[in-house]
């Protein structure tokens, strides 16, 4: 058993990538965003209120983006605010419109809300890298980082981030 842990261990530390964007004690990058219903919002919402947040730089994230989303469902407590961001960076013409539509499709009606999203802004706006793997937060009630984690879901990197909303 412990074998296979420590296997488990070494595997998600080979897929995690040292992270970008905001470090612990830090809060995200000022910047407002609409969500899926198109209404506008600002990080600045954010304060107040513990909030995880999972922020997506790529279309090739989505999955690794969703298997985060599904174990926060599991792990946080009930009540949590989530928030997902998805900057893209997209330098094609694609009216926002048509893409939010398409994002609302793959999204349950009661996520639109809490999905903020803009296919044409930069991940570097959020000072985030464009990325094949999620970013996570976990920021406490001034919007500042408590935890966070740049990978692919496995227990060791979701501990922290869990621990951290179990510890208020």
């Amino acid at each position: 058993m412990w074998l296979s842990t420590l296997r488990m261990s070494l595997l998600c530390a080979a897929l995690a990538l040292p992270a970008s964007g905001p470090r612990v004690g830090e809060r995200l990058a000022p910047m407002e965003l609409d969500d899926l219903r198109g209404h506008a919002h600002s990080t600045s919402e954010l304060v107040g209120r513990r909030t995880f947040v999972l922020a997506m730089t790529s279309s090739s994230a989505e999955a690794a983006m969703r298997e985060w989303g599904r174990r926060a469902d599991e792990q946080l407590p009930a009540g949590t605010h989530q928030v997902s961001l998805v900057l893209l960076g997209l330098t094609l013409f694609i009216p926002s419109e048509l893409a939010r539509a398409q994002a609302r499709a793959m999204s349950p009606p009661e996520r639109w809300s809490d999905t903020w999203f803009d296919v044409h802004r930069d991940p570097a706006d959020a000072a985030l890298e464009k990325s094949e793997l999620p970013y996570v937060f976990a920021l406490d009630e001034d919007g500042r980082v408590v935890a966070e984690a740049h990978a692919l879901y496995c227990d060791a990197e979701g501990e922290p981030i869990w621990a951290s909303f179990r510890a208020h």
